[in-house]
């Protein structure tokens, strides 16, 4: 049977049908066209262009070319080519699935303006922008996007607000399979490119939509310039450089409100350059290798563990003026912090080299320490503020160190130090024992009187001022709490000196004195009544030796001390340039030996010493603290009369004063006890040998003399009478043995003759009119007082073996005085 043909109904319908598919496809790609440049239009872009589109229905692509998006002047987005492919039949199911979104030769910019964000061109107000979203249709079924493959290739993305500019090239970008009704699968995400032509490469895989959301991966960045940072820090920290360097393993996750993030691997930052207006720093380079691990829910957790490793620190501060350096860094251990209670808390525990560390102070560039080495081992940090250290050792320190060029030694130098065990909690600082071995301390003033002591100590007190002025606010500062310290002990070991070098005498003064032994006990400011023992052992030269021991108590706010000092065989003629200007003497021989007992109470230095003075020969000099003129005698004579047959003089020196006192000068107590045992030292020494004749001992001039003597009692005689009784024997025999035990000194012999000679020698009683001698009775009578000298020297030198050159004769001479008596004068 035939067939029967369509009516022309049918056939009209599908000829209009067929003619409005084609112009749906043919006019489609303009319409798209003319919607997307008018939305961007009116989205604030000042000119869109879109030079070619494709669009498949049936295959669900849609194609862009040429597109660009100018705003003021200014290219914001331009893309070669962008394509999408859509699924259609997931639509019904209310799930929008891209099969492939592929960019190419992309580039965006973004420009920050406050709140206000340029993206591509198109106007943000970051502060309007909603942090949800609502993908939930009229009929309260939910709408999804999935991906399953997105690929960008030759792209650029650009970032510019305040700081420098960030350029992101991204030459691959590959993501897939981001599903969210397929919350198990995990989507995988890769990229090749830089960030401001810092390489980048990141694999990852993504599971963002799963109960727990994670993400894993691999993440490769090399020397990636942190100057961007330092637009974000601008209040706080307005320079920031460096360069980072990434090698990283990472697992991160979220769920709920708590995150976490975990890392293994080598973090690097080259040229490091932070600062602000107060300070800066800079690190050559900062290296860390292990893993850390970073939660955060109701507090925030950071676990660090690993080695880091540290270049050429120069870190600065302007107010206080300090410099720290460092050479290198090590540290191997692990850190812990979390904010617990609201403010962060820290431990941790590891070991710790750092090498070349060096500390400067002030605008003058002193080295108030440099260490060749520094290490910490056993270091604990507990997150209540506390610390502990099991053993500090530092090796090739430096203190007290002037700038190169400079004629000042470092302070001090130690080859090694030592300290084993630190603990601090609770404002309690607990030092172990510590040892020094090899230290070399050079003490120095120069020419202008001033130590090297003091100009650090004034430096450091600088500092200090500097500090509390910059600290100082409105309000009154609060004190802190005070430390207590408790110091285990002090030993020195090894080839250890001292040196003195003085340029402010002249000569300059130089000497060293070789440590044997220095040590200290414990000291704890808790207990400041508790003395600190004290011992040390020096030599000078291969006989010289120094010993000081006793105990301190140097935390009472008046320290007290009882100490006991030996010397034995120090050389005096090196010591000329003090003795000159401070006693008028020249020693020009002589060696010292000396055992004194400081002990000081209640503010009250007493004390006594010992000297024994071995071949002591000086010469004044003429100054205004002239021993000579402290003394009512002459400085020879007082010598003499001390020195002993062995060319020896011992003086016991009292000392006293208050050292409480400012105007308190150890050296002025000892000149003037010098010179008090000096001056009564002699009279007393003769007054006493000489008992029952020694109480007539004087110092005056005599005959007109412009020098001082000792006047012994004179040897008295019977008018007319020159022979001696036994009485003056009994006197002479003392003399002799004082000229016997002093060797170096002398007699004069003086004869007199008196009035009472001159009455017996003319047979008449004494009379105040009686004639002046004539001169037949002015021989007699000078005759007679030099046979009364010479009866003395006869028996002192016939009866006692006196040296006859030991006892000089004097021209005789006559004293017409009522009251005289003949005599001879006994003077030193």
């Amino acid at each position: 049977m035939p067939v029967p043909l369509p009516s022309r109904a049918w056939f009209r319908a599908l000829a209009i049908l067929f003619l409005l598919g084609t112009l749906v496809l043919v006019g489609a790609p303009y319409l798209i066209r003319h919607l997307i440049e008018r939305a961007l239009l009116n989205q604030g872009a000042d000119r869109v262009s879109v030079t070619e589109v494709d669009f498949n229905p049936f295959l669900g692509r849609l194609r862009l070319g040429g597109v660009e998006i100018q705003t003021e002047g200014r290219h914001m987005l331009t893309c070669r080519e962008a394509s999408v492919d859509m699924a259609w039949l997931p639509l019904f199911n209310r799930h929008l699935v891209v099969q492939a979104l592929t960019l190419e030769g992309l580039r965006l910019e973004a420009v920050r303006r406050d709140r206000l964000l340029l993206l591509g061109g198109i106007p943000v107000d970051t502060a309007s922008v909603s942090t949800g979203s609502d993908t939930t249709s009229p009929r309260g079924k939910t709408w999804a996007l999935g991906i399953q493959r997105l690929r960008l290739e030759d792209s650029t993305l650009v970032y510019r607000g305040q700081g420098p500019s960030i350029h992101v090239r991204l030459d691959r970008l590959r993501l897939q399979q981001l599903i969210p009704w397929l919350p198990a699968q995990a989507a995988s995400l890769a990229i090749e490119g830089s960030i401001n032509d810092a390489p980048l490469r990141l694999q990852a895989r993504l599971r963002p939509f799963a109960d727990t959301a994670a993400y894993e991966g691999h993440l490769e960045m090399e020397k990636l310039g942190l100057e961007p940072l330092a637009g974000v820090l601008r209040g706080t920290l307005p320079t920031f450089s460096g360069k980072l360097s990434l090698n990283l393993d990472f697992d991160a996750g979220h769920h709920g409100e708590g995150l976490w993030l975990s890392h293994q691997g080598p973090i690097r930052i080259d040229k490091l350059h932070l600062a602000t207006k107060a300070w800066s720093m800079e690190e050559k380079t900062m290296a860390w290798r292990g893993r850390g691990r970073l939660e955060f829910a109701d507090m925030l957790k950071i676990r660090l563990q690993g080695e880091l490793r540290g270049a050429g620190l120069a870190l600065q501060a302007d107010s206080p003026a300090v410099t720290l350096r460092h050479g290198g860094l090590e540290w191997e251990g692990s850190l812990d912090m979390d904010t617990a209670g609201g403010s962060p808390r820290l431990g941790g525990r590891g070991r710790a080299i750092v090498r070349s560390l060096a500390l400067a102070a002030g605008d003058n560039g002193l080295s108030l320490g440099r260490f060749e080495a520094l290490e910490l081992k056993g270091l604990s940090l507990r997150k209540n503020g506390g610390l502990a250290i099991d053993r500090i050792d530092a090796r090739g320190l430096r203190l007290g160190e002037w700038p190169a060029g400079g004629d000042t030694p470092p302070m001090a130098r130690i080859k090694q130090l030592s300290l084993k065990g630190l603990r601090y909690a609770d404002h309690a600082l607990h030092i172990g024992p510590v040892e020094a071995r090899s230290m070399v301390t050079t003490f120095v003033r120069g020419r202008k009187g001033i130590t090297n002591l003091a100009r650090i100590a004034d430096a450091v007190g600088a500092l200090g001022k500097r500090k509390s002025a910059a600290g100082t606010g409105g309000a009154a500062a609060t004190r802190p709490s005070r430390l207590q310290l408790t110091m285990a002990g002090f030993h020195l070991a090894g080839d250890s000196r001292l040196r003195i070098i003085d340029r402010f005498v002249e000569p300059a003064f130089t000497t060293e004195l070789q440590l044997e032994k220095a040590e200290l006990s414990s000291l704890d400011t808790a207990a400041p009544r508790r003395p600190t023992a004290v011992d040390i052992r020096a030599r000078s030269g291969k006989y010289t030796t120094l010993a000081l021991s006793g105990s301190l108590t140097p935390l009472l706010p008046t320290p007290q001390l009882d100490l006991t000092v030996q010397v034995k065989a120090l050389d005096l003629h090196p010591l000329t340039p003090y003795s000159r200007d401070g006693l008028g003497l020249i020693l020009k021989s002589g060696s010292l030996d000396m055992d004194m007992r400081l002990l000081s109470r209640e503010q009250r230095l007493k004390g006594e010493m010992d000297l024994v003075l071995h071949q002591f020969e000086v010469e004044s000099a003429r100054t205004e603290n002239s021993l000579q003129n402290q003394i009512p005698l002459p400085l020879n004579v007082a010598l003499d009369a001390l020195r002993d047959r062995d060319n020896v003089i011992r003086l016991k020196i009292p000392v006293t004063g208050d050292p409480a006192r400012p105007d308190f000068d150890f050296g002025d107590v000892l000149r003037k006890a010098l010179t008090k045992a000096l001056g009564k030292g002699a009279l007393t020494y003769l007054s006493y040998t000489l008992q029952p004749y020694g109480t007539l001992v004087t110092v005056a001039r005599y005959l007109g003399e412009e020098i001082s003597r000792v006047r012994l009692q004179a040897v008295e005689f019977e008018a007319g009478m020159s022979t001696l009784d036994e009485e003056d024997s009994k006197y002479l025999d003392k003399l002799a043995r004082i000229l016997d035990e002093r060797p170096r000194l002398d007699i004069r012999l003086c004869g007199v003759a008196t009035r009472r000679d001159l009455d017996k020698l003319r047979g008449t009683e004494a009379a105040s009119d009686a004639p002046a001698p004539t001169d037949e009775e002015n021989r007699l009578l000078m005759e007679l007082a030099a046979r009364r000298a010479s009866a003395v020297k006869t028996y002192l030198v016939e009866h006692r073996g006196v040296d006859a050159s030991r006892l000089a004769g004097c021209q005789p001479h006559l004293e017409m005085k009522k009251k005289a008596v003949p005599r001879t004068d006994l003077l030193i």
